[in-house]
């Protein structure tokens, strides 16, 4: 009984199942990666300078300029040192030539304002008349300086403006005539009537080496002295001729003596035949022509027809006259055609026409060096 029992519990329990053994399946493996190779170690290396700032390229040249600077070079080391002692070679002109500035300008004559007398241009004007010519010439010679003038020619100077002129100016500037005083210490009058243009010029720089007048028409037909000065440069050695003029302008309209063009003619005729005169005994030596012509492209056009004389935009060459394309009016400069005109203009500031009824025309001058003048 017991037995049947163990066997019948044993038929009731759960048989275990045997695992069958499966065929086993290969196992597919990555491939292998390589080995990685060790990365040598790093060399250590001096910390770098920080880099320097490359200079701007230079501007290239042309090889012409190249060439020459170096023919410049190459002289200068050939040439011997000139000792302290020894003159520079052509009276120590420049390279540029001999460089000045000159002007013309009509400073308004005291007695068109002295002594109560009103200026036309003043008189239905409500600003007043024009200062008395003392303080006039005060403002003149601040002009004169500022725009460093070292010779002019000027018109209307009369007795009390030369006096005070040299007076405030401390003989700084010479002139032509020269002044005559009487021993009262006044301006000669016989001299004050002759003559009211003038030459002037700086001391320091210039010498006169001669003086003579030409006679030229005034109002009227009267004949007045007008100066024509041979100057010297005292650095370079340079001449030039300097005429200072004034033609007469015409009379008030519907007057007998309206037409004065007469007298500006005949005047204009004795300007040219003195710068004929002069370039044919000395024809290395330049001709200035300073002054007031009471006319304006008319003078400019008459004078420089011939082709002697140039001034301000006039090109040789040309039949037409060329007229300057700055404004201009009726005061000039003019000169022979072996000298540069630059620059030429005419101020009109406040203090230049405080100090006169005429705008202050003036250039700068350029003298090429010549063998020998």
């Amino acid at each position: 009984m017991q037995e049947g029992e163990a066997l019948s519990r044993l038929a009731r329990l759960p048989q275990a199942r045997v695992p069958q053994k499966k065929s086993a399946a290969k196992k597919t493996e990555p491939p292998k990666k390589p080995p990685k190779k060790k990365a040598p170690p790093k060399k250590t290396e001096p910390p770098k300078k920080p880099p320097k700032k490359k200079a701007p390229p230079k501007k290239t040249e042309p090889a012409k300029k190249k060439a020459k600077k170096k023919a410049k070079k190459k002289a200068k080391k050939k040439a011997p040192r000139k000792k302290a002692t020894q003159a520079p070679t052509q009276k120590g002109r420049t390279k540029g030539g001999t460089r000045f500035r000159i002007a013309s300008w009509n400073i308004l004559g005291a007695s068109h304002t002295d002594n109560g007398a009103i200026h036309p241009k003043r008189a239905n004007v409500g600003s007043g008349n024009y200062a008395d010519s003392k303080t006039r010439i005060r403002m003149a010679i601040k002009s004169l300086n500022r725009y460093k003038i070292t010779v002019a020619g000027i018109q209307e100077f009369q007795q009390v403006q030369i006096e005070a002129f040299h007076r405030l100016t401390n003989n700084v500037w010479d002139q032509f005539p020269a002044p005559a005083y009487e021993s009262d210490g006044k301006i000669s009058v016989a001299r004050r009537k002759s003559h009211e243009n003038f030459v002037v010029w700086r001391k320091s720089q210039w010498e006169a080496v001669r003086a003579e007048s030409i006679p030229i028409p005034y109002f009227d037909g009267r004949i007045t002295d007008m100066p024509v000065v041979l100057l010297k440069n005292l650095k370079t050695g340079a001449k030039i001729y300097v005429h200072s003029f004034h033609l007469p302008k015409d009379g008030p309209k519907n007057s007998d003596r309206f037409d004065r063009s007469e007298f500006r003619d005949a005047g204009m005729r004795r300007q040219l035949a003195m710068v004929a005169e002069k370039r044919a005994a000395n024809p290395n030596i330049p001709v200035f022509l300073l002054g007031d012509a009471n006319l304006k492209h008319e003078y400019l056009c008459k004078m420089t027809r011939s082709g002697v004389l140039t001034g301000f935009n006039v090109k040789p060459g040309k039949r037409k006259c060329q007229l300057p394309k700055v404004p201009y009016g009726i005061d000039w400069i003019l000169a022979t055609r072996d000298v540069a005109l630059k620059r030429y203009r005419h101020l009109r500031t406040r203090r230049v026409l405080s100090a006169a009824d005429h705008p202050l025309a003036l250039a700068d001058v350029v003298i090429p060096n010549p063998t020998r003048r």
